[in-house]
């Protein structure tokens, strides 16, 4: 897969959206998308963004996923090429005729896909009848993607799951997602209690652009060098030593080496408690082993 930004030389299908929590409804856009270019015999193109757009038009919305975790799911889903374009202050103004233009006129776009709320340009003045009526002019044909509900008749998206993440109903958003909610980057250097209690421990930085979820104790697991561990992760504070401090800390079962540095990604399955405080450092070790036996059975179940 090839992950370009100004223009790309061969024909190809588009698929146009945000595409920050790559749900079912994405997933099922990209798999017509697909099927599309396969029946044309030539590539399938993602449209994306590099960083987080919504703070240039003065919204606090995060994004669900960055965009190095959203090229690895599009990678999965058979993807060819990802357009990665980086925004900023001039391009957020750009308009909805601009936005088009600079798209046809650097790639060869011989279909277009989209989802049914798809909007794009500055303000998000353009929308599908738009898009249909220019692409139609270039004689590009467009398909448009109906977007999937869940059983409760709920359109599902990405505001919907940043809710459940907030809240921290972690099942009910990897639902919507069709896979688990993730956090991926290096290892920090951190206190190493974990360690001294006999679990290995990874800290990891939360990117600016990514969503928070609600404060807790979570069953996880943590893919280190093409294994996955079984793991719990505590995001939060950890009052028992005076940290108020938002840290993602995972403890792994039965890692053997050396976490600093490494580059791994934590999955979260669901949410186990809430975070308290101690009255002992050993008391907190005791907690951390009870954790990990649901952690286990939790991820067994799955």
């Amino acid at each position: 897969m090839r992950i370009v930004e100004q223009s790309y030389d061969k024909e190809i299908v588009l698929a146009l959206g945000l595409f920050d929590s790559v749900h079912r409804g994405h997933v099922h856009l990209i798999s017509e998308a697909k099927k599309l270019a396969d029946d044309m015999g030539i590539e399938l193109a993602v449209f994306t963004f590099r960083n987080n757009p919504f703070s240039y038009y003065g919204r606090d919305t995060k994004m669900v996923f960055t965009f190095e975790e959203r090229t690895r799911i599009f990678e999965e889903l058979g993807v060819d090429v990802v357009i990665g374009k980086t925004m900023d202050y001039e391009y957020a103004r750009t308009s909805r005729e601009d936005f088009i233009v600079s798209i046809a006129m650097n790639f060869k776009v011989k279909a277009v896909v989209c989802g049914a709320d798809y909007t794009f340009g500055y303000k998000g003045s353009g929308d599908v009848d738009f898009l249909k009526y220019y692409l139609k002019t270039r004689g590009i044909p467009l398909k448009i993607v109906p977007y999937l509900c869940t059983d409760n008749g709920d359109k599902i998206s990405s505001n919907l799951i940043r809710k459940y993440l907030s809240e921290g109903r972690m099942r009910l958003a990897n639902q919507l997602m069709g896979r688990p909610y993730m956090i991926s980057g290096d290892v920090v250097h951190c206190f190493g209690r974990g360690r001294e209690f006999g679990f290995p421990t990874a800290n990891l930085f939360l990117p600016d652009e990514k969503a928070v979820i609600r404060e807790g104790v979570y069953a996880t697991t943590v893919e280190v060098d093409g294994y996955i561990y079984n793991s719990v992760t505590n995001i939060g504070s950890k009052p028992t030593f005076n940290d108020y401090s938002l840290t993602i800390e995972s403890f792994l079962v039965n890692y053997k080496g050396n976490l600093y540095d490494k580059y791994i990604t934590v999955y979260f399955y669901s949410k186990i408690r809430d975070i308290k405080k101690f009255n002992s450092e050993w008391e907190v070790r005791d907690q951390i082993g009870k954790d990990l036996e649901v952690a286990k059975m939790t991820n067994r179940n799955l």
